[in-house]
């Protein structure tokens, strides 16, 4: 048997508020326990289901894919995340074409991913000295599925 709602241990601030009773909150936190453990378990199932979905689909090394089946449009999205080393770009700047690098790299310093990727090709030799501050690695696949009529 829990203790009085008027116990010490078992009160708010407002003591107006009426607190529920010990097994009564035992109740509800191994209900909110539970509740807890299926909300991980279905993050679990929805990372296993996107990691299925994405390798039979199939991804592009950068950007979109989308594929269409019977009932669902289901578009795979592979980011690249891009980082500027400030040693790094202190290192190259001075190498760097003056008007590329301020329309490169932001102040603090960021990138525009998109004029990095143009100089890719138009470029190579101001990509790769960009290369020497970028670093480039793959975020997380994103999987989106959306109904397209009749689905079960």
């Amino acid at each position: 048997m829990g203790l009085p709602n008027n116990h010490p241990s078992n009160q708010k601030t407002n003591p107006f508020t009426e607190v529920p009773q010990i097994e009564d909150l035992d109740f509800l936190a191994g209900k909110l326990m539970a509740a807890k453990a299926i909300v991980k378990n279905a993050q679990s199932e929805v990372v296993r289901l996107e990691d299925v979905i994405a390798r039979a689909v199939g991804t592009e090394d950068e950007g979109s894919f989308s594929v269409r089946c019977d009932h669902y449009k289901v578009t795979t999205t592979q980011p690249i995340n891009r980082t500027v080393s400030k040693a790094g770009l202190e290192a190259i700047r001075r190498e760097f074409p003056e008007e590329l690098f301020e329309a490169m790299f932001d102040f603090k310093p960021s990138l525009n991913v998109k004029l990095f990727k143009e100089c890719q090709h138009l470029r190579p030799e101001v990509y790769n000295l960009a290369c020497k501050a970028v670093t480039s690695k793959p975020g997380k696949i994103a999987v989106k599925v959306e109904e397209i009529g009749g689905a079960a």
